[in-house]
């Protein structure tokens, strides 16, 4: 069976596979919710699932009216038994159930009913038990073969339009002809078989192009639209792309008008609410979807299972994936197609099946940057405001706000403000230490020697709690910010003190502390920096940079306040200003 999961706003997730109420609180009680996502209760998750799903009164009463209402409804219905009504039977898919003529998914499915803002289909030719094999990829096979004999053009995923006009003619000539070709695969090997030039000429054509779509009415009933081709053209004048976009849909019509001639490959479409839909098949099969429907579980990758919640806005990639997947509820499938056609359009190539020339990473990263520019989704927040404990350079030209190395004493308010974040760090991971170990200076304004892991988390309780995007300085802005201060370094590499030392030295699980009067260099605009061979600072770029003579970066373990190498890793943040109004 396809894989379903409902998402939640705290960014959990959970794989329904059952509608059974006593089913959904054994897998609830039996699911081993993941460390990298905030706590949360079995209760919640199971209303959250009610609701989804529609039913109003919570789990509570979906178990005790919602249910009996659903089975009345499914047996009224002939909904029967539980099974994937998407991909092709063993014995009929081109290769196993992979299937290269019809290309669709439940999320596919559920786009379109739940996020179209189209009426609701009342069938969808979705392929799983129609004979692709038989009636299409043999032929295909065949035609790979005999093209020669045919005089046509070898099968391409792109068919030049020369080739496909030259398709396109032979195929109105001859299209209600039969042909005796010697067929040369599976069980008929050898033996001589009369093909139609119709399944022949629709095999390579289907094929190779993918035309399947639920964005159009190609696959859908009733056929209120004109038929949808996955096709990007550009660099062609107006009249090739008209006769290329023709002969297209021509061929769409040609098995839109197959189709129409069977049951076989239909599902039916059966609502039971707004949120809930079954796909109804033969013999009492059926399927459901519902509302926001993912097929796959989320991906955290950041490291040490850090959670999902601390991870802010300025890593891009993350970020994007992270709001596709909870936030986004538009119709993924017409995104994506425009989404590549404005890509094809600003770089003046063109292609058929644009899924074959990205890989999800880079299909993702279109998507969401399209998306953003139409709609924002990112809202990367700034402000003319400097806010206090910033500062800015005024000899250069970026309008970037800058901090001073962030604070023992601030840091440990965002601590009192997120009091499970500690429990939280240590859970990620045994290499994690106490914070407070590291952190034991009696000066709460020294810099807060800090994790990759918790400059991540501060950063977004900072945006939440300012309501700016913020993030780290790079190498090269910080080298261009705190050049000036290179020739005033003393780089002493004496500047920490042990506590409880023995002999002086420093020892695994020991505390250390910054000596008094430490040298800093300070720029006019308020910046400031410690001289100091043992102070670092956290950059963007995951390294972390110290000087020693000069600046100097280096990969470090994220999950260290450096106090392994002996070091104290700080971090500053910045944050882009609108304009100069307020930089008085």
């Amino acid at each position: 069976m396809n894989s379903k999961f409902l998402t939640f706003k705290n960014y959990h997730t959970f794989k329904l596979s059952t509608l059974d109420p006593d089913s959904l609180k054994k897998d609830v009680k039996s699911n081993a919710f993941k460390s990298d996502r905030e706590d949360i209760k079995h209760t919640t998750i199971l209303n959250h699932i009610a609701n989804s799903l529609g039913f109003s009164g919570g789990f509570g009463g979906y178990k005790k009216a919602g249910y009996s209402e659903l089975l009345h409804f499914m047996k009224e219905n002939g909904l029967e038994r539980n099974i994937d009504l998407i991909r092709c039977r063993d014995d009929k898919g081109t290769l196993g159930k992979t299937n290269h003529f019809i290309n669709l998914s439940l999320k596919k499915v559920a786009d379109r009913i739940f996020h179209s803002n189209l009426p609701v289909p009342q069938k969808i030719f979705t392929g799983y038990d129609f004979d692709f094999r038989k009636n299409y990829y043999d032929p295909f096979l065949t035609y790979r073969d005999e093209k020669d004999k045919l005089g046509l053009p070898e099968e391409q995923l792109i068919f030049p339009l020369v080739s496909l006009r030259k398709i396109y003619e032979f195929y109105k000539k001859n299209k209600d002809e039969n042909i005796t070709l010697k067929h040369r695969y599976g069980d008929n090997s050898g033996v001589n078989q009369a093909r139609s030039v119709k399944s022949i000429i629709l095999g390579v054509v289907l094929y190779s192009w993918h035309m399947s779509s639920l964005i159009g009415d190609m696959l859908v009933s009733p056929q209120r639209e004109d038929n949808f081709i996955n096709l990007h053209l550009v660099g062609m004048d107006s009249g090739e792309k008209d006769e290329y976009l023709f002969i297209c849909k021509f061929f769409a019509q040609e098995f839109r008008e197959v189709i129409n001639l069977t049951d076989d490959g239909w599902v039916e479409v059966v609502p039971f609410n707004d949120n809930l839909v079954f796909l109804k098949g033969d013999n009492g099969e059926y399927d459901f979807i519902f509302s926001n429907l993912r097929e796959n579980d989320f991906e955290h990758d950041i490291d040490f299972g850090f959670k999902i919640s601390y991870v802010p806005s300025c890593i891009t990639t993350y970020h994007n994936s992270r709001w596709k997947y909870f936030d986004y509820r538009g119709w993924e499938e017409k995104d994506q197609f425009f989404a590549f056609d404005d890509y094809f359009q600003k770089t003046n190539n063109w292609g058929v099946d644009a899924d074959l020339w990205f890989d999800d990473e880079e299909k993702e990263k279109l998507l969401v940057n399209f998306l953003d520019a139409k709609i924002n989704y990112k809202k990367i927040k700034t402000t003319a405001k400097l806010l206090p404990g910033f500062y800015r350079n005024r000899d250069k030209l970026d309008n970037l706000a800058i901090s001073n190395a962030i604070t023992i004493k601030q840091f440990k308010i965002f601590l009192s403000e997120n009091q499970n974040y500690t429990k939280d760090r240590y859970e990620c991971s045994q290499n994690y230490k106490d914070w407070y170990l590291y952190n034991q200076d009696e000066d709460e304004s020294l810099p807060a020697a800090v994790s990759w892991y918790d400059a991540l988390a501060y950063m977004c309780w900072f945006e939440k709690k300012h309501d700016v995007s913020v993030k780290l300085l790079n190498e090269n802005k910080f080298i261009e910010t705190f050049g000036p201060c290179l020739d005033q370094r003393s780089h002493d590499f004496d500047d920490l003190v042990y506590i409880n030392s023995q002999d002086g030295c420093f020892h695994a699980n020991e505390s250390y502390v910054f000596k008094e009067n430490l040298p800093i260099s300070s720029l006019p605009s308020g910046l400031n920096i410690i001289n100091s061979g043992r102070y670092c600072e956290w950059l963007f770029e995951r390294i972390a940079i110290f000087q020693d003579g000069g600046f100097n970066s280096f990969s470090h373990a994220l999950g260290s306040t450096g106090a392994y190498k002996q070091l104290k890793i700080c971090f500053r943040i910045c944050y882009e200003l609108i304009d100069d109004s307020d930089l008085s």
